[in-house]
């Protein structure tokens, strides 16, 4: 397994699977906000009508949307937006590799960490997204 780390706009990049966090009340932030722009405001709709929720453990994965590379888009609830500390984002990866372990998607870029506003920095939150992937997917 790798854990290649890339910079750039998430709308741009060609992955197997983009997976973004989703907050309580549908809110889309970061990355997911990006894409959500991106493709139309798809995203933002399924979240208005339910079909995206963004109750702790939940995933709805998309497919092909036009106006991303990314050809599916993962999204995952993670609760209250404001709670959205390490061990959210923990529990965020290990929901989303559980959730792709069950589909064909060989590579995945991960924006979960985008959501956090519990001071976590880029090395912190780029070792809890490795120790979650790789404990879910062993």
């Amino acid at each position: 397994m790798q854990f290649p780390v890339r910079s750039g706009s998430p709308a741009g990049e060609a992955t197997g699977c983009a997976i973004v966090p989703v907050f309580e009340k549908g809110s889309l932030t970061g990355a997911a906000q990006a894409l959500d722009e991106a493709c139309g405001g798809a995203l933002s709709r399924l979240a208005e009508v339910g079909d995206a929720s963004g109750k702790r453990g939940r995933t709805r994965l998309v497919d092909r949307l036009d106006g991303i590379e990314a050809e599916r888009v993962l999204l995952v609830g993670c609760g209250k937006a404001d709670g959205f500390d390490a061990k959210a984002l923990y529990d965020a990866v290990s929901t989303a590799a559980g959730a792709l372990r069950e589909t064909g998607v060989q590579n995945a870029t991960s924006y979960l960490s985008h959501g956090s506003n519990e001071g976590l920095d880029t090395y912190y939150a780029a070792r809890i997204t490795v120790a979650a992937a790789s404990n879910s997917l062993y």
